[in-house]
């Protein structure tokens, strides 16, 4: 994915890559990351959140929707 974790809807995320998973046989590895607002200004421009530790807070609860998620307990938080 060429876009920050923070960025999409986590949901759509766990449904994308679980499907992934399935047809590659157990072989998809996601990455994710925070994305930086320093070069272009792309997140400003579109009007997405700037601020990096509220991307970074927006990345923590995106990276334990797709853990809950994939486990099969979408009631489950850590």
């Amino acid at each position: 994915m060429a876009r920050g974790l923070a960025r999409r809807r986590p949901t759509k995320v766990a449904r994308e890559t679980a499907t992934l998973d399935r047809l590659s046989g157990g072989r998809v590895t996601l990455g994710v990351g925070l994305g930086s607002d320093r070069f272009g200004s792309e997140f400003a421009k579109t009007g997405e959140q700037p601020d990096e530790r509220l991307r970074g807070q927006m990345l923590d609860e995106s990276l334990e929707i797709l853990t809950a998620a994939w486990s099969g307990d979408p009631g489950r938080r850590r």
